[in-house]
């Protein structure tokens, strides 16, 4: 009869406790509007919807060219397009600035964009003088999980 008891208790306590999930509780995947996106002279910039929740731009990586090679940069900007400080990020949530990563190199220079508080994903081609196609993957991410889009320049 006490076994009965212990086990009747232990599911009523593990069925409260998952009466109490809801939706919001679970991680949400993260999804990019699109998975694939070519660059080239008519088509020089596009602007992706990341859903999901909060996200950071975790990399972008080519295997058919060197980006340690080339110069490459990132800085926040403010509302007004002043780009910050190291000191001036200091204690600050980035996540309110825009993060931009900057290529340059091989003949190639393509800008990538975190606008502030996750609301898209900018990927501009600002210059192509490669002697082929060059591709892309662009990943972004938080704590949980994350999403990648392709990108070929031409």
């Amino acid at each position: 009869m006490t076994h009965f008891i212990y086990r009747l208790t232990l599911m009523l306590v593990l069925l409260v406790g998952l009466a109490g999930c809801n939706s919001e509780v679970f991680v949400k995947p993260l999804k990019i509007s699109a998975t694939q996106v070519e660059l080239d002279e008519e088509m020089k910039d596009v602007s992706l919807t990341v859903s999901g929740g909060e996200w950071e731009l975790y990399s972008v990586y080519s295997e058919d060219i060197d980006l340690l090679r080339g110069d490459w940069s990132y800085k926040y900007y403010d509302e007004n397009g002043k780009g910050l400080s190291d000191y001036e990020l200091g204690g600050a949530n980035l996540k309110s600035y825009t993060f931009i990563y900057i290529y340059k190199g091989s003949g190639i220079e393509f800008w990538v964009t975190r606008q502030p508080w996750c609301e898209g994903l900018d990927i501009s081609l600002k210059r192509y003088d490669y002697y082929k196609p060059v591709n892309l993957m662009v990943i972004v991410g938080n704590d949980y999980n994350s999403a990648s889009v392709n990108v070929t320049l031409k």
